[in-house]
């Protein structure tokens, strides 16, 4: 689908997703997810996703768990996989991979915290920092 902001799904609230696969989604904040709450995926797949900042998600002031997914071929300008502000991302057993160039990361984080346990980062390239572009604080 195609919208303005989180072309599959917009959520204000908590969300958590299980198993599930978005695919050629499009929009201009958060191509398949634009989160403003507590959010937490397991098991979930993001292909070819697009938007202007966070191709498969956009995440915003909360706490985002990413647990055995995969993003592949997403694109954005900033974070082709995902775009946090003001947000903790925490990472585990999760895979980034990418044919497609941006400008600023798979992960771009502002003024964000990024907690990774077990993250690939394969075949990504970016102007700025292939895997996580950090903006304003930085911790990893």
């Amino acid at each position: 689908g195609n919208s303005f902001r989180g072309s599959a799904i917009y959520s204000s609230g908590q969300t958590t997703l299980n198993n599930v696969t978005f695919i050629n989604n499009t929009a201009t904040s958060g191509g398949a997810i634009n989160s403003h709450g507590q959010t937490t995926i397991n098991n979930v797949t993001f292909i070819n996703n697009n938007a202007y900042n966070g191709g498969a998600i956009s995440h915003y002031d909360y706490i985002i768990n990413c647990n055995n997914s995969q993003f592949i071929d997403n694109y954005a300008e900033w974070g082709s996989s995902l775009y946090s502000d003001d947000a903790t991302i925490n990472i585990c057993n999760t895979f980034f991979t990418s044919q497609i160039s941006n400008k600023y990361g798979q992960i771009q984080a502002f003024s964000s915290t990024v907690n990774i346990d077990t993250g690939d980062f394969l075949n990504i390239s970016a102007t700025y920092s292939p895997a996580i572009y950090f903006e304003d604080e930085r911790e990893i």
